[in-house]
């Protein structure tokens, strides 16, 4: 009896086998009205045309790769503008199936999620034109408030599972802060229990303007999830705007999610945190500057820091602000231009708000997980206060 993975395969066999059908299909369209042409190469020219711009192009583009922004459209260009500047025929014909091969999978990508604006931000109109093609995951909580799971109990999103914050997206509290990292088995185990699948996209919602749902989307995006996105504006989004909920237990149907053998999103622990060129501090200006602390027992901030609170990621509707107002903001810090950046709050959790922030302005940072209250496990560890 054939595996998952056999059934995947004869999925992916017969997806490929379609769009080499309408391919086929395009192209006697075309011969039909054009007739059969024979356009030739223009040959070693090509290189001098081309060659300049792939230069370029690779270099923006490797840069980017290796900052973890991948994207289709990125990956075909890039194959397009080696097979223009290839001049044996025999590679030339090689870079054309490549390019051929990139397409048809960015149409699998399209056919599999929809013409969906792609990205770690949805609408609560986008996700309710295309709730059945996503995994929902209610990860609503708030600091010192009810738990979670009764808010989701009495209403939630149709089909979202509830993910708890301190049991499934954090480990016990110790020496590396409120909420460390969880062991990667155990979220592995969670997301499976949610009925996270590797080849379906995820969305992630809460009701407190987005940070828990970060956290979620970090960790998902860190253990290999290549399409995370977190339901702008949250649960009070989605009711504002008139969608339907149902309440009661939502029992998943098991997922197949597998934790990357290698982290995919950048972290830093406490050696190398004060190394980072640009360290923001994502906590309430007041916090920042030590003059209360609620939460952790000692109050000021990690030394060279510099604050950008988790509210100036959010317009007035609650909703992230634009990709540019996003950058510039950032862009003040110096964020932009950083050869490093690495954020911290105080557990963890909202640091990732900023980092979802940054991601939707292009910006590549890493998280300290264990923030300040890690830092403060070490009395030797430097506090700044102002």
């Amino acid at each position: 009896m054939p595996g998952m993975d056999d059934a995947r395969e004869e999925d992916d066999g017969a997806r490929i086998d379609a769009i080499a059908g309408e391919i086929a299909a395009e192209r006697r369209r075309q011969v039909t009205r054009w007739g059969r042409q024979d356009h030739p190469s223009i040959g070693p020219a090509g290189a001098e045309i081309f060659g300049p711009v792939v230069g370029r192009w690779k270099a923006i583009n490797d840069a980017r790769m290796e900052s973890g922004a991948h994207s289709w459209d990125a990956i075909l260009l890039e194959e397009v503008f080696e097979a223009l500047t290839e001049v044996d025929p025999a590679r030339r014909r090689a870079e054309l199936v490549q390019v051929a091969a990139v397409a048809a999978a960015e149409i699998e990508a399209i056919d599999r999620f929809g013409v969906l604006r792609r990205g770690p931000l949805v609408s609560p109109d986008e996700l309710a034109a295309n709730l059945g093609r996503f995994t929902v995951l209610d990860v609503r909580y708030l600091m010192g408030g009810p738990p979670g799971r009764e808010q989701h109990l009495a209403g939630h999103v149709a089909g979202a599972a509830y993910v708890d914050l301190d049991t499934d997206l954090a480990d016990p509290p110790g020496e590396g802060g409120r909420h460390p990292l969880p062991d990667p088995a155990r979220f592995e185990a969670a997301m499976r229990r949610a009925g996270v699948r590797a080849d379906r996209p995820v969305v992630v919602y809460d009701d407190w303007q987005g940070r828990a749902a970060a956290r979620a989307w970090w960790l998902l995006r860190h253990h290999g999830h290549d399409d995370v996105r977190v339901l702008d504006g949250g649960w009070s989004a989605w009711l504002q705007d008139g969608h339907p909920v149902e309440a009661g237990e939502v029992r998943a149907a098991p997922g197949d999610f597998t934790v990357a053998a290698t982290p995919q999103m950048p972290v830093v622990d406490a050696a190398d945190v004060l190394t980072a060129d640009v360290l923001i501090d994502a906590r309430a200006p007041e916090r920042y500057a030590g003059e209360t602390e609620s939460v952790d027992p000692v109050a000021g901030h990690i030394p060279g820091a510099v604050n950008v609170p988790t509210t100036e990621n959010l317009d007035e509707r609650g909703r992230f602000r634009s990709p540019a107002r996003l950058r510039a903001a950032y862009a003040r810090v110096g964020a932009d231009t950083a050869g490093s950046v690495a954020v911290y709050c105080g557990s963890g959790v909202t640091a990732a708000h900023d980092l979802l922030a940054m991601e939707v302005a292009g910006i590549r940072a890493a998280l300290y997980p264990g923030s300040w209250s890690g830092w403060i496990t070490a009395p030797e560890r430097p506090v700044e206060r102002g």
